[in-house]
């Protein structure tokens, strides 16, 4: 599980710095969409603290979800999906972009 946790962790590191670099470089890369649901998903009367559109905060939502998509993964999927393992990994990044 230890490994599966820092494999996780360089793959949502690597996916962030991409995601900033293609802002930098005007590349359009979606990015924040479920954020974006969620803080729409709250009633209007619920008053929304800048802190959750803050940076702070984006880079924290983005981590979560990043690990518990890698939760998923590895509790879920790793033994039912073919070998070997960059195949299933691979296979795996495949779902959260639809």
């Amino acid at each position: 599980m230890r490994k599966a946790v820092l494999a996780a962790f360089i793959a949502i590191t690597v996916n962030t710095i991409l995601l900033k670099a293609a802002n930098m470089l005007a590349v359009r890369a979606e990015s924040g969409g479920l954020l974006k649901l969620a803080l729409s998903a709250l009633p209007s009367a619920i008053h929304r603290p800048a802190f959750l559109k803050s940076a702070i905060f984006w880079f924290f939502f983005h981590y979560m979800i990043g690990f518990a998509m890698a939760g998923c993964y590895f509790f879920l999927f790793r033994n039912r999906l073919p070998r070997p393992g960059i195949v299933r990994g691979s296979l795996f990044s495949i779902f959260p972009g639809y």
